[in-house]
């Protein structure tokens, strides 16, 4: 029976076109997103949350679709982390979250920009999972839309902003729905439904599917037990082929993941599962922008595990569980299970040992027995043994509930399932939220720490606090239910308030949703597009893989920006970040933050990989760490080993180094536009550094204002020379408009050892590019004719 049954003609309305009305509600779940994300929709084409893993993830929705449409069968060796294989594996790999949008790709949509729709989507797609699945449950279109926006937008959401994988929950709750629609009519409609949702769950978060694994498995028991289904041929048959067709398709999914564990060890410890596991205090800390409870808990908020899920939620759950009826008996010939037999003794004896060996096990000096010498037995942690106990308990109740137990109206668990004290809807989701909220402990409790060293898929979780979406979910179910429970109550109780249910529903949709909103949102302005060095890379052929330099992160965008540019190129990058850090490009960070770096040894590494072109991205470096990079980068073109191709961009600049042993007829196409200690320039000579080279700048002024044009001025001479003279614009070497040379005499004047003065001065005139905004950087650099250079200390001008 409905909880609460919408206007007719409504109803009729949108019963007609069963369609039509899907698309409707998922369209208002849309709508909310765009408002409770205000205001990213209007930056939709480049905005990001952060510029991290938003760049990771944009680029693994690109391989998704590139790796399909190019070689599904090598789908999963990206072109990150080059030479490792499977490196798609490295992280969730999204296929199903990416494959709506797959179209989107096909026609040139940038990936920065799908990753953004996918967010919105993954919002939607959470709020429209829930409502369906508690319309499914109760039979009401009120619960299902509080469930819905509980869901969609509960505060845990927003801790994964840049996670789009992990915000598309949705497919948990169509898969259970599924479940339940399957369990209630075993038609072949439904079981195909049963198994597309199994597959997309799978397809779109394996973390989603591992942690609903275990509730989605006890549900299905729950099912079959309640509604004596155990009985059913059709349910376990049609249900095996379908979930089993299902696993088939995700086994290829799936196996990259056993392989990269096989191959490199990649694997969460026990002791990364703990850092990443909740504790009660963590279920009263609030999002550190929760619009109303900011401050709650622990201060600072600790990230994703401030798990609080705002008041009006948890308050219309306990509605629920308070004001929701009796249900009535879903078996009619239900009869009490006969009581056990004798072999019930052996498992309390069992259970009691599982008991005593877990709690000895838990405090020193722990368990040790010894025979003859040799240790038989040793127990110095609780896991096993309490695990073994709660399974044994379980089992126990199952037949014949303990008679301490004697509160419970029937003689076994199997008893209450059957006799459905509890609404079919409560019990269910009062089940997930259970599950969830136990398993969001993590390794503090024994639920996942069992599951950890039991199960190897759980291995893979790196965070266990991710429990809590199993719990919010079956926390939302439970709010929609409580709402329209308690407004029937208000209803019953004064009359005319009957009349304002809808009203008093919408009231309550609006005050969770002003209470859960996270505000202000704040999104910055990613780089969706391919820069120059990318777009010339693609047009070329390369035998070994890319490195980008500064390898250390000079800010949270840098490590992932290589990421995403890899999917504008397509090359092999060696230096990219994912969830786990690697051998071969950890050993080059390791080598790169060497004062000074040694040249030998990282080229030795960089040959060996092997390395075709490294990217220099000078805009990332200061002054100190520039000549840091540029003595070494000068040593391994003076060796031989590296040759300069040419400078890409002013502002934002990046230099492209070809390695010679592995692409030989790479060839310059500019000369270096920096000069640094043992470059050896265009005519062969050596740089020196002196910095007792006389000379000066004498214009423009510092702060001076320019538009188009800066004219540089002063003297360079030694007694024995005039200096050659050249200008950098903000690091890089600039080819002048004019470059002229003329007397001053009042340098001899005031030097006379410097004799002709006749050509000392000089001035050159540079033109700014588009690149050069704001503060632009100039100096002076002078060269005397057996190679020794001074760098004249910079002046900054504004341009206008």
């Amino acid at each position: 029976m409905a909880l609460y049954t919408p206007p007719v003609t409504t109803e009729n309305l949108l019963s007609r076109k069963p369609f039509f009305r899907e698309v409707l509600i998922f369209a208002a779940f849309l709508a909310l997103t765009v408002l409770n994300t205000w205001p990213w929709a209007t930056m939709i084409r480049d905005g990001v949350p952060d510029p991290g893993d938003p760049y990771l993830n944009a680029w693994i929705i690109w391989q998704a679709f590139h790796g399909f449409f190019t070689n599904p069968f090598t789908m999963f060796h990206g072109n990150i982390f080059y030479p490792y294989q499977y490196s798609l594996a490295f992280s969730e790999h999204n296929f199903g979250l990416a494959l709506p949008f797959f179209p989107l790709l096909a026609v040139g949509v940038r990936p920065l920009t799908v990753h953004g729709l996918t967010v919105f989507y993954g919002f939607a797609l959470s709020g429209y999972g829930a409502f369906r699945l508690t319309r499914t449950l109760s039979g009401s279109t009120a619960a299902a839309w509080i469930a819905g926006i509980g869901f969609a937008f509960v505060p845990y959401r927003y801790q994964h902003l840049s996670h789009s994988n992990y915000i598309s929950a949705g497919w948990i709750a169509l898969v259970l729905e599924a479940l339940i629609l399957f369990s209630r009519e075993r038609t072949n409609k439904r079981a195909l439904w049963l198994g597309a949702a199994f597959l997309m769950n799978g397809l779109s978060c394996i973390h989603w599917f591992v942690l609903s694994a275990l509730p989605l498995g006890v549900t299905g028991l729950w099912l079959a037990v309640r509604s004596s289904l155990w009985k059913c041929r059709d349910f376990w048959r049609k249900g095996a082929i379908a979930l089993g067709v299902a696993s088939l398709v995700l086994l290829p999914f799936f196996i990259p993941y056993k392989k990269v564990r096989d191959l490199y060890g990649l694997q969460r410890s026990p002791e990364e599962a703990a850092h990443f596991s909740a504790k009660p205090i963590n279920w009263m800390t609030a999002h550190p922008g929760h619009h109303v409870w900011e401050g709650l808990g622990l201060q600072p908020p600790p990230g994703e595990l401030s798990l609080f899920p705002g008041l009006l939620l948890p308050l219309l759950a306990l509605a629920a569980i308070l004001l929701m009826p009796p249900a009535r008996r879903p078996d009619p010939d239900f009869a009490p299970s006969p009581p056990p037999g004798r072999w019930i003794h052996i498992l309390d004896v069992l259970i009691i040992a599982a008991g005593v060996v877990a709690l000895f096990a838990a405090f020193p000096p722990h368990i040790v027995l010894k025979l003859g010498g040799k240790t038989v037995f040793r127990a110095q942690e609780p896991t096993r043994a309490f695990a073994a106990f709660a399974v044994l308990l379980l089992v126990r109740c199952l037949f014949a509930y303990p008679k301490a137990l004697a509160f419970f109206r029937e003689a076994s668990l199997y008893d209450s399932i059957r006799a459905g004290g509890r609404p079919e809807p409560l019990s269910i989701a009062l089940l997930w939220g259970l599950i969830g909220f136990a398993g969001s402990f993590g390794m503090n409790f024994f639920l996942h720490r069992t599951l950890f060293e039991f199960v190897s898929l759980y291995r893979s979780i790196r965070a266990p606090v991710r429990w809590t979406m199993i719990a919010m979910l079956g926390l939302s179910v439970l709010a929609g239910l409580g709402a329209v429970a308690l407004t029937r109550a208000a209803g019953a109780r004064w009359e005319r308030l009957r009349r304002l249910t809808p009203a008093l529903i919408g009231f309550l949709a609006v005050v969770l949703l002003w209470e859960n909103r996270v505000a202000p949102l704040t999104v910055f302005r990613g780089r969706p597009d391919p820069d120059p060095v990318s777009l010339y890379l693609k047009g070329i052929d390369m035998k070994g893989g890319l490195a980008v330099f500064p390898v250390q992160p000079v800010d949270m965008e840098s490590p992932y920006l290589s990421v995403l540019r890899a999917a504008d190129h397509g090359k092999p990058l060696i230096t990219a970040v994912s969830g786990f850090g690697l051998p071969i490009p950890m050993k080059i960070e390791e080598l790169a933050n060497q004062r000074p770096i040694p040249v030998d040894a990282l080229m030795d590494h960089l040959e060996s990989i092997p390395t075709s072109y490294l990217i220099v991205r000078e805009w990332r470096l200061g002054e100190v760490e520039g000549r840091i990079y540029h003595r070494f980068l000068a040593g391994a073109a003076r060796a031989g080993r590296l040759r300069f191709i040419k400078r890409f961009g002013s502002a934002e600049a990046e230099d492209l180094w070809a390695v010679v042993k592995i692409e030989p007829g790479a060839k310059q196409q500019q000369e270096i536009p920096w000069i640094s200690e043992g470059l050896l320039l265009s005519d062969g000579r050596e740089a020196r550094l002196d910095t007792s080279l006389p000379g000066s700048v004498d214009g423009p002024s510092e702060g001076a204002k320019v538009k188009d044009r800066v004219k540089v001025r002063g003297w360079a001479r030694t007694p024995q020379e005039d200096l050659e003279v050249f200008i950098l614009v903000n690091g890089a070497r600039r080819e002048p408009l004019s470059l002229t040379r003329g007397p001053r005499p009042d340098v001899c004047a005031a030097i006379p050892t410097m004799g002709n003065c006749s050509a000392a001065g000089w001035e050159s005139e540079i033109e700014l590019h588009s690149e050069d905004v704001g503060t632009v950087k100039i100096e002076a650099v002078f060269l005397s004719r057996d190679g020794r250079y001074r760098i004249y200390p910079a002046v900054y001008v504004a341009r206008e």
